[in-house]
């Protein structure tokens, strides 16, 4: 939310340097600051720091897998995801956007293997009933997607995703 607003985003980050010891955790909150204003040398920079901190960490290597997927750097992006699950295999940001990196890439068959892992690990959570119903249509299943888009729907917590999950139970029928 701190990020929505490039101003108070860069009052945080000031905060942040002033006031916080070096910490991974700060290092990635840092990071995913500069990464939100667009700032990715700086992102850059500041995920590198943690990952010396924290090397063995799943969410430094979910960060560094944004932060390539930001440079359109998909491959690199895949290999820091799937170093985030060999780190914690229920490691759930990783599945939900392995998962979709996979979709975009045609590759349905283990997107829809990733998605479900991860609404078995958070099955409370729209974003993956919402993007494994995305998967589970793009393999010619719909009841499955029907389903799992009207579990997203029922569970979004935002505007926006609730009228993704709405558009795609229309979609499905």
């Amino acid at each position: 939310v701190v990020a929505q607003d490039g101003l108070t985003a860069q009052q945080a980050i000031r905060w942040l340097r002033a006031h916080t010891e070096p910490s991974a955790a700060r290092e990635l909150e840092l990071g995913s600051l500069h990464l939100a204003l667009g700032e990715l040398p700086q992102a850059e920079a500041d995920f590198a720091v943690a990952a010396e901190l924290a090397p063995d960490s799943p969410a430094v290597a979910h960060a560094l897998a944004t932060l390539c997927l930001e440079r359109h750097q998909r491959e690199e992006a895949e290999v820091h995801f799937r170093r985030a699950l060999t780190l914690d295999a229920t490691h759930w940001p990783a599945m939900n956007d392995l998962g979709l990196l996979l979709l975009t890439q045609g590759r349905t068959a283990e997107a829809v293997r990733i998605l479900r892992r991860a609404v078995s690990q958070q099955p409370g959570e729209a974003a993956s009933h919402l993007n494994l119903a995305l998967a589970l249509l793009a393999a010619g299943a719909r009841v499955a997607a029907r389903h799992h888009a009207r579990a997203a729907l029922s569970l979004a917590g935002d505007s926006e995703l609730a009228a993704q999950a709405g558009d795609l139970v229309r979609q499905i029928g």
